[in-house]
């Protein structure tokens, strides 16, 4: 799964399932890769901020800081 998700990440920003591509990634890699989850996140509200996902993100609490590193 996580391969899948990988590569619609990777895939171009227009692409409509990239924004909740971004937020399963995250979820599956925020005990893993924090890091990468933290730096998913922040493009996803930055790059898609009307979009669903980010909404999510919003809701769920898991947008970082806005002192938190990249």
């Amino acid at each position: 799964a996580a391969k899948l998700l990988e590569s619609v990440v990777a895939g171009p920003k227009e692409d409509v399932q990239r924004p909740d591509a971004m937020l399963e990634l995250a979820e599956l890699r925020k005990e893993s890769d924090p890091d990468k989850a933290t730096h998913l996140i922040k493009e996803l509200l930055n790059n898609y901020p009307l979009h669903p996902a980010a909404e999510i993100v919003r809701a769920r609490g898991l947008a970082p800081s806005p002192g938190a590193k990249p």
